[in-house]
């Protein structure tokens, strides 16, 4: 990490933390260990059953974007990507 913005580093820790929830909930529905999971994000409590998996891998998969972007601008918040406009 170039670049000490606690706040950016919080928010990566906190949809780290939702995604370990998301996948544990998908990886329980996938391999038919239970029919309902109570999905923990930290945030809210809720039931979830395979009818929900769609929903599950989309919700997973924008997690994963929110954090990329995040600690994209992390690494590069030092630095400064401009061209002239003329």
């Amino acid at each position: 990490m170039t670049c000490n913005d606690q706040f950016l580093a919080d928010r990566v820790a906190i949809i780290e933390a939702q995604i370990v929830a998301y996948e544990a909930a998908v990886t329980a529905l996938v391999e038919n260990v239970v029919t309902q999971y109570t999905l923990d994000t930290g945030q809210s409590r809720q039931v979830v059953t395979r009818m929900d998996l769609m929903r599950l891998r989309n919700q997973l998969s924008a997690l994963y974007d929110q954090r990329n972007m995040l600690k994209a601008r992390l690494t590069g918040c030092n630095s400064f990507n401009g061209h002239p406009t003329f």
